[in-house]
Order: structure tokens, then C-alpha cells, then sequence
């Protein structure tokens, strides 16, 4: 059956579960984005001719998509404590490529990024002069495929106990709202299209 436009009618619930509820879809969209950077990433480093800057920036990105569905700006935001529900060292793992991607945002000096400046000695056995300056710079490259490996495991466990629990709030946040006031929801509500099968429709309220 092809998809069609369908018109439904909204209200927008902005109660406490609900909100979990958006944040954890937050988180998830956020782990597909990493499992899916880091098997691109895997793919670059398989070629033969590998394009480092490309790498990098693959890199990069993921560590900081990864370290911000930790931080506060998601009120359901991940914690260690939720991590040590999930077997085996995820924890350890989430602290190495935390402390990895502060070393990459961060704008102090560090290992991973170090710029130095020396001056350019002249022969001392026949003058001694400054004869220039040069610019000594090096920067950390893209981890290695081990690396990238265990970050993409260590998102997918994530993404499993999260999407478990998407549904069972999903049923709380439906439930809390079944009993609110439906004048007051019809109230608040508006329309909204969107192209999608028949059959899917309302498919969470299954």
C-alpha cells in the first residue's frame, strides 16, 4: 500500500513523563547517530587511500554527539549510575571516550593538540645566530579501528536499554494523559499532516 497524507489533530503534552519520554527519543536518535558515524568511520579506514581529514572530523563528531547525551542539557540525561545497570565494563568504557572527547573539545593545552614555536639555530661550529622561526605542530589522529569498534558496542548496549525504556514510558506518558481533561486537550490542540501508511497510524497506541 503506498503512503498518503494524513491529517491528525494534536495536543501537546508537556507533562513530566512526557518530557522523559521526548528525551529519551533524544537520546536514541543520538545513539543511531553514533553507531552509524562510527561504521562510516570504520568504512574510511578500510580504504586504501584513507582521507585523514575526513577521519578526523568523523572522529570528532561522534565523541561530542556521544559526551552530550550526558550532560544536563537533557533532563533524563545518562549517568553512570544508569550505565552500571548494563553487563560488563560499560562503565570503564564510557569514562575512556568521555576523557577522550574533553581532550578533543577542550581548548587548553594537551597531548591530543600542541602547537610550539622554536627558534632556527645557525651551524655553532661556524657562526652562532638565529637564522628563523618555525612552527612545530602536532595533533592527535583518529583512534584506530579497535577504538571506533568499542565505542559502536558500547552505543548499540546504550541504545538497547534505552529503547526499553521508551517503552514502558511510552505507556506511562499515554496512560497519564488518557485521564487528563479532554476539554482542556481540544482546547490546546491543532492539526498537523504527515505522510505515512494507513496501517501505522496511531501505532503507539497499540
Amino acid at each position: 500500500m503506498t503512503n498518503q497524507e494524513q491529517t491528525i489533530l494534536i495536543a501537546e503534552a508537556d507533562y513530566p513523563k512526557a518530557k522523559e519520554l521526548a528525551d529519551l527519543t533524544s537520546l536514541i536518535q543520538d545513539m543511531d547517530t553514533c553507531i552509524n558515524t562510527c561504521q562510516r568511520l570504520t568504512d574510511f579506514m578500510d580504504q586504501e587511500n584513507q582521507d585523514t581529514l575526513i577521519q578526523n572530523s568523523l572522529w570528532t563528531s561522534v565523541l561530542i554527539i556521544y559526551a552530550r547525551c550526558f550532560g544536563a542539557s537533557k533532563k533524563f540525561g545518562i549517568t553512570e549510575e544508569y550505565l552500571s545497570e548494563i553487563k560488563g565494563n560499560a562503565v570503564v568504557a564510557h569514562n575512556y571516550f568521555i576523557d577522550i572527547s574533553s581532550k578533543h573539545i577542550a581548548h587548553s593545552v594537551n597531548q591530543f593538540d600542541l602547537i610550539k614555536v622554536g627558534l632556527v639555530l645557525s651551524d655553532p661550529q661556524i657562526e652562532r645566530r638565529v637564522t628563523g622561526i618555525i612552527k612545530l605542530t602536532q595533533s592527535h589522529v583518529t583512534g584506530n579501528k579497535e577504538n571506533v569498534d568499542t565505542l559502536k558496542q558500547l552505543c548499540l548496549v546504550i541504545k538497547t536499554k534505552l529503547v526499553n525504556d521508551e517503552k514502558l514510558c511510552l505507556k506511562e506518558a499515554l496512560k497519564f494523559g488518557q485521564e487528563l481533561p479532554l476539554e482542556d486537550l481540544y482546547e490546546k490542540s491543532y492539526t498537523q499532516s504527515e505522510f505515512s501508511d494507513p496501517n501505522d497510524v496511531f501505532k503507539t497506541l497499540e
